[in-house]
């Protein structure tokens, strides 16, 4: 395994066995790639989800959905093209559910419909917060 520089460096001081407990918590290898198949799968929805939502047009788009909870757009972009990257937060699916109504069984499985029960795109859309505009 390909050990980040950082990592490299407290494992030529000492050997592994001597390490503190929270350094050997810490350790990845380089490049974060640690996703399982099927933690890719769980990130391929959540980009479908968001896809889904932006033309139904419930969202403008991920730019949207990025600004409204703070998360990295250029960390999304880069998990959109590599999916496998270790950059995923979990939070970002209760998002989809709380807010979007998207079903959770449906982002974990692909199992189900879309959204929760008896909403719809429609409905969705007009739970969404409206900015208000100032003159």
């Amino acid at each position: 395994m390909n050990w980040s520089a950082s990592s490299r460096l407290c494992l030529r001081r000492k050997s592994r066995r001597s390490l503190p407990v929270a350094w050997i918590l810490t350790m990845r290898p380089a490049g974060g790639v640690m996703q399982n198949p099927e933690s890719v799968e769980i990130i391929k929805r959540f980009f479908e989800a968001l896809e889904r939502l932006k033309v139904c047009g419930v969202i403008r788009g991920k730019k949207t959905f990025t600004e409204r909870y703070g998360i990295n757009r250029w960390n999304m972009n880069t998990l959109e093209k590599e999916p496998d990257r270790d950059i995923f937060q979990v939070s970002w699916l209760s998002y989809l559910v709380r807010d979007y109504m998207v079903d959770p069984t449906w982002l974990l499985t692909g199992e189900g419909s879309f959204f929760i029960g008896n909403y719809t795109a429609a409905l969705v859309k007009q739970l969404q917060p409206r900015k208000v505009k100032t003159c």
